[in-house]
């Protein structure tokens, strides 16, 4: 009767065990369908925090929160790519702008230049016919 009682404690007890380990298993499977995900979104998005927007998101058909994660970094890819393009739009024209401002302050100092040299011929002409009106006077 101990006997039987001891096999039937060794028998509830393997079955225990292999319970504990379906369920140890199943529990491990299941994080790691949670886990590696995230952990790849996370990586994603590290690589957009540092300007990398070739990455190539994951996840993105899958129809859960995981997709719904993956989806919501791909837009926040498409916003930096586009971000990026802006910024070099922006500083094209600013290039364009700087270029138009030094082509005018470049026109505005040639004109400066000659009208002064105009006027110092004026000024040089007026001299000398200011002479020549003298020594007409004095004849």
């Amino acid at each position: 009767m101990v006997s039987k009682f001891w096999s039937e404690v060794q028998t509830t007890m393997l079955i225990v065990t292999l319970i504990l380990l379906a369920v140890s298993l199943l529990a491990y499977k299941i994080i790691n369908l949670i886990t590696r995900p995230l952990g790849a979104i996370n990586n994603s998005m590290l690589e957009l925090l540092q300007g990398n927007t070739e990455i190539e998101v994951s996840f993105l058909n899958r129809n859960d929160e995981i997709g719904n994660m993956s989806r919501t970094v791909e837009v926040f890819r498409k916003s930096a790519i586009e971000q990026l393009k802006l910024e070099a739009d922006k500083n094209q024209t600013n290039k364009a702008d700087v270029n138009r401002q030094q082509a005018i302050d470049d026109l505005i100092e040639s004109f400066k230049i000659d009208v002064n040299n105009g006027l110092e011929m004026v000024a040089k002409d007026s001299e000398q016919m200011k002479q020549i009106a003298l020594v007409v006077t004095d004849m």
